[in-house]
């Protein structure tokens, strides 16, 4: 077979396959599985925004979380270093005594 009658042999049976779907899915049958899908794809969808939405306030909740304990440890380390400021500042008027 030589490659232009290939290509036209793929022609027609890509149309013919196009056509069948075409009157499939106009008739009877072809109208509930088009319901069917529609109603499918809308639960879907439904289910994948509330997964989204969850994961989103999920991710807002941990990034609040995580500055609240960066700005506690930060609190924290200052107030070690005043401390530590404190006991050197000690330590050093004792030396002198």
């Amino acid at each position: 077979m030589s490659k232009n009658s290939t290509g036209v042999l793929t022609f027609i049976i890509g149309t013919a396959l196009g056509v069948t779907a075409g009157l499939y899915l106009n008739s009877e049958n072809g109208k509930k599985l088009r319901s069917k899908t529609a109603k499918k794809l809308s639960k879907m969808e439904a289910t994948i925004e509330d997964k989204v939405n969850k994961a989103y306030d999920d991710l807002k909740s941990k990034i609040s979380d995580t500055a609240s304990n960066v700005k506690s440890a930060s609190s924290n380390v200052k107030e070690a270093t005043h401390n530590i400021k404190d006991a050197a500042g000690n330590m050093k008027e004792s030396a002198k005594v």
